[in-house]
């Protein structure tokens, strides 16, 4: 070998490798290959790791200082960061456009993205919530106490009641049932709960007819044992009215119960079909109900009378009322929506998509309306004057099972069956997802005055979150100031 000759190792990369980047120590290189990256040793030239994840080209990664970690961003819309002595990943989601820009930050842990229409996203580094409880069986009933209790219950039949900060108050034992359902009351101090009589398919929800008359709970957030109310046939959902006598149910036999704690029971409605969807208005003054067979109802809670609605062609999915009770939205399984002025009863239809519209909600000053479609990753958003599309708002990357608004109509979390929950502002849709759960998510709430965030597992886990990211663009900047101090000097 003369002077200047080099001794060269041909990697085997394949023939589309885009851009290759080095470890910080110079002992390792990485290539871009199509929707994967490969590490190669720079001294052996062996392949130390393949990483598979992204479902599109690989545009933009870089390793971390430490070289411990790798983070990249893909065509799909997606950041993802690797941990390389595993192979596993984590998945940041909520691009309109291509990744294009990724860069972790002086804290080799917080990351900066930028996409191809110009959406600059930061992402803390994930941590997972503070395991309150674990069932270790399948649990799916959450309610939040007004002082930071929480309680919930799985299908072996055990309620229990805990305190935020981990401390077991009191199990209570209840009928085995599947699909336990469990809402706080409007104050806070208790809840009543219920199982659900639904069977989820490829096409959606449906009710299981052959299903067992239900056991209605009402319990409190102590040691105190729940009272049970015998119910006449299975039931579908459960509400609290506005000041918290009484809860009202939808039968599988298409009655409407209302229930006070004594188990005196009201009938305010009876359908021909099941009754499967029910809303409150927020003033407490009416009930709107749907049934199997698209019938829509408004009941006068204090009258007792009511008047129907033009019907929808299926089974009537999701109801909810606006803040000031003048405007209904109501979906369908045929994944239409329709928004009601109840001053004149007049409304207008939306072709929404997905397997049928399975939950809604107005925004809090009134002007949206957020719907999530069965087997959909996002929520839609329906302009409420014009009916005009919005901005979607992005979930975790499988599919969304529901959404919990805040008390202060601010922010939501979504929640879905592949175990992550996202945390979404709704001012400019900014978020970050929760992961830690190992199973679909049953339950979210927000807890301390909104300053913490719980979420109930699939798999038995009790989580507890702290909600402390910057929330304005001054404090945002503060805490990039302070992540990156390199750049106060460029």
């Amino acid at each position: 070998m003369g002077p200047g000759d080099h001794d060269a190792k041909a990697l085997d990369v394949g023939s589309h490798s885009r851009r290759a980047v080095f470890s910080s120590a110079g002992d390792r290189v990485a290539f871009a290959v199509g929707a994967d990256i490969v590490v190669h040793d720079l001294r052996t030239g062996a392949l130390v790791r393949r990483l598979v994840g992204h479902e599109g080209p690989v545009e933009m990664f870089a390793f971390s200082r430490d070289d411990r970690r790798l983070v990249s961003g893909a065509v799909d819309r997606t950041v993802r960061t690797w941990n390389l002595r595993s192979g596993q990943s984590e998945v940041y989601a909520g691009f309109d456009g291509i990744v294009t820009e990724v860069e972790l930050l002086a804290d080799d842990r917080s990351i900066l993205a930028v996409s191809s229409v110009g959406e600059v996203r930061l992402f803390e580094p994930r941590r997972a919530g503070r395991i309150v409880t674990d069932h270790a069986a399948p649990t799916t009933g959450l309610a939040l106490s007004v002082d930071g209790r929480a309680a919930s219950v799985d299908d072996r039949g055990r309620l229990r009641i805990s305190d935020l900060d981990g401390r077991l108050l009191a199990e209570h034992p209840v009928s085995h049932a599947p699909q336990l359902h469990l809402v706080s009351a409007p104050d806070g101090r208790s809840f009543a709960g219920l199982a659900r009589a639904w069977v989820t398919v490829a096409d959606g929800r449906h009710p299981d007819l052959g299903a067992p008359p239900a056991t209605l709970l009402f319990g409190s957030f102590d040691a105190v044992a729940p009272t049970r109310v015998e119910l006449p046939a299975a039931a579908l959902e459960l509400a609290w009215l506005v000041d918290g006598s009484a809860v009202v149910v939808s039968l599988i036999d298409g009655t409407v119960l209302q229930i006070d704690r004594t188990g005196a029971l009201v009938e305010r409605a009876r359908f021909a079909a099941p009754a499967t969807s029910l809303a409150l208005a927020p003033d407490g003054a009416r009930l709107a109900l749907g049934s199997e067979a698209g019938d829509l109802r408004l009941v006068d809670l204090a009258g007792g009378h009511h008047r129907d609605l033009e019907p929808h062609q299926e089974r009537v999915t999701a109801l909810a009322f606006s803040a000031d009770a003048s405007k209904l939205a109501s979906g369908c399984a045929d994944h239409t929506a329709r928004l009601w002025r109840l001053q004149d009863d007049s409304f207008r239809a939306f072709d929404v998509g997905g397997h049928g519209v399975e939950q809604l909600a107005f925004s809090a000053d009134g002007a949206a309306l957020i719907l999530l479609s069965g087997g959909e990753t996002h929520l839609r958003r329906l302009d409420v004057e014009t009916g005009a599309q919005l901005a979607p708002l992005a979930g975790p990357l499988g599919k969304l099972l529901g959404f919990t608004v805040a008390a202060d109509g601010r922010r939501l979390l979504t929640h879905g069956a592949d175990g992550a929950v996202r945390l979404i502002d709704l001012a400019d849709g900014e978020g970050r997802t929760l992961a830690g759960h190992t199973q679909s998510i049953t339950g979210t709430g927000f807890a301390a005055g909104g300053r913490t965030i719980v979420t109930l597992g699939l798999e038995g886990a009790l989580r507890v979150w702290p909600d402390d990211l910057p929330e304005t663009m001054p404090e945002l900047r503060a805490w990039l100031d302070t992540a990156t101090p390199e750049r106060e000097a460029e």
